[in-house]
């Protein structure tokens, strides 16, 4: 769906359990058939999820195990990320990143273990910070002695630089994003299962402001259902526009360098991707002009921004080799892979039904944490339409 959708490098912070060579050898081999390039970084953690939920201590014991009370070595997880990278070295269209899943969910010792190995293998590190407004409530409870702050809390074990972005910030303060651009650190947008998710609408007034060097994200497959960079820089430019009242901000052409050299800045492969230069990586895309999205044509960046829908998309070449050509990939056989989904559907399904019985005791407890998360006033507000 991406190589349709004219995407030709994707970033994958993947949650991979067990982390084992058989799993990650499966997902290298995909992405090296498929013939997209990736920045692939299995997500590490050492803090069990019920830390993080609030009232925790009035959850049944089922339901506290049920949402995950064992804590992961650091050790363990950061040698299997060094082994990865000498098994599969970075070469051709694979790269690697380094993705502590959330600062709130590691300790000191995993971030700085983090930033440690980023240092010394030259790689950027992404991961997910303030996407909903509990974590801020985690935050100011939990890391107080970071001023209640999860930026504050990265920079003071070293995290917090140019090799950071940090995925989502829809619930973040001025003051700390004026933070992440003294830090010369990035922001990736998400605004799409943002959306969805019922998350909120992040502040890209105060990011442009504050001249953040951003980046534009369509998140994974479950959280807004389609790969489309085309959606994503539309929905950026929508929400640029009524951020504020003045003409101009948010133009198709700033959001075009954003999905682009932008993007390739987070992976810090701005000197190889992003643009069309002597000396680049030949990742490009042949957009169909005789498409209804371009008559008339007037402007190549407003009408790949407003009215593009991957529908164009005619040919992808990934690394100097063609992948998509006359709108059909190339590079596996889709038929061969449409049946094999099919096929399987009945056994997710199966699956599906199952674990939705099983959790079914933790629904009202977790609907409970849910409102109680909505009850203080935090300062804040990132939902529109409401008077607070």
């Amino acid at each position: 769906e991406s190589l349709r959708c004219g995407i030709t490098t994707v970033q994958d912070m993947l949650g991979l359990s067990p982390l084992n060579d058989e799993q990650t050898d499966v997902v290298v081999a995909a992405y090296r058939e498929a013939g997209i390039r990736v920045v692939f970084s299995p997500m590490v953690w050492d803090i069990p999820p019920i830390a993080m939920v609030r009232h925790k201590d009035s959850l049944p014991p089922a339901v506290q195990e049920m949402l995950g009370n064992k804590p992961r070595p650091i050790r363990d997880q950061l040698d299997y990320l060094e082994h990865q990278f000498k098994r599969h070295p970075p070469s051709g269209t694979l790269h690697w990143a380094i993705s502590p899943f959330a600062p709130q969910r590691c300790t000191p010792k995993m971030l700085q273990g983090c930033a440690e190995l980023a240092d010394e293998y030259d790689l950027a590190v992404y991961t997910h910070v303030y996407e909903t407004r509990g974590q801020v409530l985690i935050a100011r409870e939990l890391f107080a002695d970071h001023d209640g702050s999860l930026i504050s809390y990265m920079d003071n074990v070293g995290l917090l630089g140019p090799r950071l972005n940090i995925v989502h910030s829809v619930w973040i303060s001025r003051r700390e994003i004026d933070r992440i651009a003294a830090a010369d650190a990035g922001i990736v947008l998400n605004h799409l299962s943002n959306f969805k998710l019922k998350s909120g609408i992040a502040p890209i007034y105060d990011m442009r402001q504050a001249g953040v060097r951003l980046g534009l994200g369509c998140d994974n497959c479950s959280g807004s259902d389609v790969q489309s960079v085309f959606q994503a820089m539309k929905m950026f430019c929508l929400i640029a526009a009524v951020s504020e009242p003045e003409p101009g901000p948010g133009l198709a052409h700033e959001v075009l360098r954003h999905a682009t050299i932008g993007n390739a800045r987070t992976a810090g492969l701005a000197d190889r991707l992003g643009a069309i230069r002597p000396g680049y990586k030949a990742d490009l895309i042949l957009i169909d002009l005789n498409d209804v999205a371009y008559l008339p044509y007037n402007s190549a960046a407003r009408q790949l921004v407003y009215t593009e829908s991957g529908r164009g998309v005619e040919t992808v070449m990934v690394d100097g080799r063609i992948v998509v050509k006359d709108r059909v990939v190339k590079s596996i056989d889709e038929d061969a892979l449409r049946r094999e989904v099919v096929s399987l559907m009945r056994h997710f399904i199966a699956d599906y039904d199952s674990l939705v019985k099983s959790r079914r005791v933790a629904l009202s407890h977790m609907l409970d944490a849910h409102r109680r998360m909505w009850e203080p006033n935090i300062g804040m507000d990132r939902f529109i339409g409401r008077a607070r």
